[in-house]
Parts: structure tokens; sequence; C-alpha cells
């Protein structure tokens, strides 16, 4: 009886983030082993409701994952805000970081409770060199999201 109590409390236990993590188009086409592998190298953190996640002109470090909830992007000007996009769970955004180490180009605030998961770009960069196939795809799906969300902010310009 006590073995099967400690065997719990000592269990390592997988958690439903990593699930919320798969499914993510960002993250979709890869193998669970290399979730597991990209949830060590990141980074949960919880906003509450129209909480700041960074403001606009701040160093930009790296970029983030909605796991649950969501997040409004926006510009800030000194008389006004005006919205520019949207995210939901399963969407990223702050993928800029990734590709330049930038100031942020906008401010983003979660919408309602929100839980982020956030990766380094310096880890993402380190891991992506040791697993050199498994970088060029992840910034391959990358690269095709961006495509299609720039095809859609021109459309509505």
């Amino acid at each position: 009886m006590k073995r099967g109590l400690w065997m719990n409390i000592f269990a390592k236990k997988k958690t439903p983030l990593t699930s919320i993590l798969r499914n993510t188009e960002l993250f979709s086409h890869l193998k669970n082993k290399d979730i597991e592998r990209l949830f060590q190298i990141g980074h949960v953190r919880q906003y509450d409701s129209n909480e700041i996640i960074f403001n606009q002109g701040e160093p930009s470090f790296g970029t983030y994952v909605i796991l649950e909830g969501s997040v409004e992007i926006f510009w800030k000007n000194k008389k006004s805000e005006e919205h520019i996009s949207s995210f939901d769970s399963g969407e990223f955004f702050g993928e800029l970081s990734l590709v330049a180490n930038n100031k942020r180009t906008a401010s983003a605030r979660s919408v309602g409770n929100t839980t982020l998961f956030y990766i380094y770009s310096k880890d993402l960069r380190n891991y992506f060199l040791r697993n050199p196939l498994l970088g060029m795809s992840v910034y391959e799906k990358m690269l095709s999201i961006m495509s299609k969300r720039l095809e859609i902010l021109g459309s509505e310009v």
C-alpha cells in the first residue's frame, strides 16, 4: 500500500499542457518526443484578464504560444490604441523575435485569463542547432503561417 502511494508521488506525470502544445498549428507536425523536449526548454506563464504581456518598443527575446485563452495585439500612440489582431488557443505570436532581435513592434494583452507557453529565441535556436531537421521544419511551418497572416493583413489595408 505505501509503495503505491510513493510510486504515485514520484511518478513522472504527463502534463496536459504538452497535449495542448501538440495541437497548436506551429507544432502539430512534430513527434511526441520533440514536443516533450520543446516543453522542457520553454516556460508556462499565467496572465490575468486584461494584463499586458509586452509593450510596443520593448526588447523582443522570445515567442509565445497560447495554451488557453486569447491575446489582443495592438498599436499604441499618445492618444489611442489601434487593434491589429487577436489570437486564440493554439496560435502563436511574437514570432519576429525568432528571426531578428528587434524591439516589439506592437503591444499584447490577455483577453480573459490566459495561459501562454514562452520560448526564449536563444534557447529555441540552440535546440534547433542540435536538431537541424526539426528546426527547419518548424521554421518552414512558421514562415507559412506568417505568409498567410501577411496576405490577410494586406487584403485588409
